[in-house]
């Protein structure tokens, strides 16, 4: 093989390598954010929200936009101890990156 050819190869295996840390760093956080919801640890998890403008949480009801207003309108309103019960299981792994790795 050429070098340019090795160089192309290795720049694809270290993109292939970053997509996979990725999705484990994002299978890492599902759990994380499964074992707060179980023991309804709402701080915590809204300090798993990003600061982002475009941060948002879709629910039946209708989706929260912004850090603070999630925050606001379903962990600080909201007592599982007398609106729901429930257990949630976080089986679902679609994770898609996208190639940029940004996203």
């Amino acid at each position: 093989m050429k070098l340019k050819e090795l160089e192309a190869q290795v720049e694809e295996l270290k993109a292939r390598l970053r997509t996979q840390e990725d999705i484990e760093e994002i299978k890492k956080l599902q759990r994380i954010y499964a074992f707060y919801l179980e023991r309804w640890m709402a701080q915590e998890m809204v300090d798993l929200f990003s600061n982002g403008p475009d941060v948002s949480i879709t629910f039946p009801d209708g989706t929260l936009l912004g850090k603070e207003g999630i925050k606001r309108e379903f962990f600080e309103s909201f007592d599982p101890t007398k609106d729901i019960l429930h257990q949630m299981m976080m089986v679902s792994e679609v994770i898609d990156v996208d190639p940029d790795g940004k996203t």
